[in-house]
């Protein structure tokens, strides 16, 4: 996170399902049921890693204009609506500097009006962090989008039969012992650290007692612990190795 968020970030808002705000603006998140048309904006407008682009214009674009400009312009109302939805008012617009056609779109300075308040193509990228880490992601998970990994993941998530959405939903109430209708008021946020912590607990409490019975050769703990920190950001963490791991493990082959 960034100095200028981290400085007003308020984390407990997140776990109570509350707002954030920057600059007297409110910005909601999103829930887990009945917002299916903004957590699909969400993804598709504010997940997308632009350093994916080879080009260092795209690179050095503020996240606004690289919305409009690398996406496209039709973008515009698209986004517009996934405001005005998250801050809960209608009084928000993109504008922009008069210009003879869109083909100059790239030399031209873009800003959003929330009501009295004008927000500038650099503020936005503070609020696009906000946006990401209320709903349960972040500029470096984003960032560490690599297309070879995510085949492999691809692959491994088909290996095991990864769940649906709706299995998702209906395996987290089995385990936790909450109905769908307690879920109701879930944000997406709630949802992914309320399922990993779980997940960590059950899978501990199956397959420890094996690990006792059967430690591994090196003595190193292989399940972990239910109160084990978790790296939001470890992307591909369920198919790459740490390299001192992986040295540590395989030590003949670095002497």
């Amino acid at each position: 996170m960034n100095p200028n968020v981290s400085k007003i970030y308020d984390i407990e808002k997140d776990i109570l399902g509350e707002p954030q705000e920057y600059k007297g603006i409110k910005f909601y998140p999103i829930k887990l049921l009945g917002e299916s048309k903004y957590k699909n904006l969400f993804h598709n407008l504010l997940c997308y890693p632009k350093n994916t682009i080879p080009d260092k214009k795209v690179l050095k674009m503020f996240y606004l204009k690289f919305i409009l400009r690398v996406m496209g312009f039709d973008k515009k109302d698209d986004l517009e609506d996934f405001l005005r939805h998250i801050c809960r008012t209608d009084k928000i617009q993109i504008l922009f500097e008069d210009i003879e056609s869109l083909a100059d779109i790239e030399n031209i300075k873009f800003y959003i009006q929330f009501g009295d308040v004008k927000i500038t193509e650099y503020e936005f990228d503070d609020i696009r962090e906000i946006i990401l880490q209320q709903n349960g992601s972040s500029i470096e998970y984003i960032n560490k989008y690599d297309a070879s990994l995510e085949e492999k993941m691809q692959f491994i998530n088909k290996e095991f039969n990864e769940l649906t959405f709706e299995e998702n939903i209906f395996t987290f109430c089995c385990l936790s012992g909450l109905s769908i209708s307690d879920l109701k008021d879930y944000t997406m946020y709630q949802f992914k650290k309320h399922s990993t912590r779980l997940s960590l607990w059950r899978n501990y409490e199956a397959f420890k007692p094996v690990e006792v019975v059967n430690p591994s050769k090196d003595g190193k703990e292989v399940i972990k612990h239910y109160l084990t920190h978790v790296d939001d950001n470890d992307r591909y963490g369920a198919i790459l190795i740490k390299r001192k791991d992986f040295e540590e493990g395989n030590g003949k082959y670095f002497q």
